[in-house]
């Protein structure tokens, strides 16, 4: 989790290109090592967090959408609405 975090403020601060796995593992008071132990690089990291704690989350409520209607006008809206309010949540 403490890898987690870090990863998630670096690539906020600099993005996944101007990040750097020392940087990542200091804020996380741990080693590169323990980096490497999870995430094979840097992109894979990225690919996981935005993964696990934004698409997976999005596409649960968009679920929701899906068993309300399948008519593709509403589906749009309310696709495009649940995108906004996804931005509006997590700056």
């Amino acid at each position: 989790q403490r890898l987690i975090s870090a990863a998630t403020e670096a690539f906020a601060e600099k993005g996944v290109l101007g990040a750097r796995v020392a940087e990542i593992t200091a804020a996380a008071g741990t080693k590169d090592a323990a980096f490497y132990r999870f995430f094979p690089s840097l992109r894979d990291a990225a690919l996981f967090i935005m993964s696990e704690y934004y698409w997976r989350p999005l596409n649960h409520r968009l679920e929701h959408f899906f068993e309300v209607t399948h008519e593709p006008g509403q589906l749009f809206e309310a696709v495009v609405t649940a995108l906004i309010h996804s931005t509006e949540d997590d700056h």
